[in-house]
């Protein structure tokens, strides 16, 4: 039986998100105090506005070409939603970016389910893929900035998480053939008794995977994902700028980036610490002031993290007003 009105997204908020937030606030005021919250203060409040116009037109220009990608893969799905149900869909799945690997936008699985009717199993795997795309748009401009600046520690990154992402698809197209290999040399083990019926409950699931990881995705998915993320590592170099700090476009997108890498992997809820982290160790080892450096990660979390969490909230809470669909299907799996 569906769930009633907002009862998914609001559980959700009440029993994990709240709890996610005040960390993340706790986080961010021993971040300010630590890095000398006056120097912060200052440097954030010089910021000119039409700097931050710009910096937020990037990020907002990646959030909608990235609505334009979320379009295809439903496409793909045989999905058609209009084009401003499409974007809505696709801001409301950023309410949940503060969630691990931003995982939580498969509230967006919620939404189609209840305004549309579309089987959750068949869409959760919608957001996998997307954050596969967005991880593996990320790493490629890691990979050439880092020719340029030639640097060992995000150099040996780069060759270990390019590996994964290389593995990862393959590993899914054949995870059957490889779970049957591994039943034949464990046969007697339950757990792949309970494996084998969760599975036979989300046959949507996979067919949905295999479907998005098509070679059609790459070719029409990827270049999306990377004109995409030219906007965000635009906000980032612009964020730089606004601050006075003189850093070239290819070091600002492979520090800014990289961290973010690292924040994606991780599981931490929204990268948070360990993005901010590692942002600020690998411009200070560059040599820039630690007060700085400190308010351009600040500024350039703000502008793209929480800018997008805010506009996913107000998006969220439009959408859950949609009337959604008086008979849907009893089965969401």
């Amino acid at each position: 039986m569906a769930p009633n009105n907002r009862s998914v997204y609001l559980s959700f908020l009440r029993k994990r998100g709240s709890i996610v937030v005040i960390g993340v606030i706790v986080f961010y005021f021993l971040f300010v105090l630590y890095y000398d919250s006056h120097s912060l203060v200052v440097s954030l409040r010089d910021i000119r506005i039409d700097s931050l116009i710009i910096i937020l037109l990037c990020v907002t220009f990646s959030i909608f070409i990235r609505s334009i990608r979320q379009f295809y893969l439903l496409v793909t799905l045989g999905i058609r939603l209009p084009f401003d149900q499409n974007l809505l869909l696709y801001l409301a799945g950023l309410s949940m970016s503060m969630t691990p690997g931003s995982l939580g936008q498969t509230i967006k699985s919620y939404f189609l389910y209840r305004n549309y009717g579309e089987p959750v199993a068949r869409t959760v795997p919608l957001v996998l893929v997307e954050r596969y795309l967005d991880i593996l748009a990320i790493f490629v401009f890691v990979a050439i900035s880092v020719m340029f600046i030639h640097n060992e520690f995000l150099s040996i990154s780069v060759l270990i998480i390019g590996l994964i992402l290389l593995a990862l698809p393959l590993l899914l197209r054949f995870h059957g053939a490889i779970s049957c290999k591994i039943k034949e040399i464990f046969p007697e083990s339950k757990l792949f008794y309970r494996f084998d019926r969760f599975q036979n409950k989300l046959a949507d699931f996979d067919k949905s995977l295999m479907s998005l990881l098509s070679a059609a995705t790459f070719v029409y998915g990827w270049p999306i994902s990377m004109c995409a993320w030219f906007f965000e590592a635009l906000a980032i170099f612009f964020s730089f700028k606004a601050l006075n700090i003189q850093l070239d476009f290819e070091l600002t997108t492979a520090f800014g980036f990289s961290s973010l890498m690292f924040g994606a992997i991780s599981l931490v809820p929204g990268g948070a610490g360990v993005t901010e982290l590692t942002f600020l160790q690998l411009l200070t080892s560059y040599g820039i002031p630690i007060a700085q450096a400190a308010a351009a990660v600040l500024l350039v979390r703000i502008s793209s993290l929480w800018y997008s969490t805010l506009i996913g909230v107000v998006a969220a809470r439009l959408i859950l007003r949609q009337k959604k669909m008086t008979n849907p299907s009893a089965d969401r799996f």
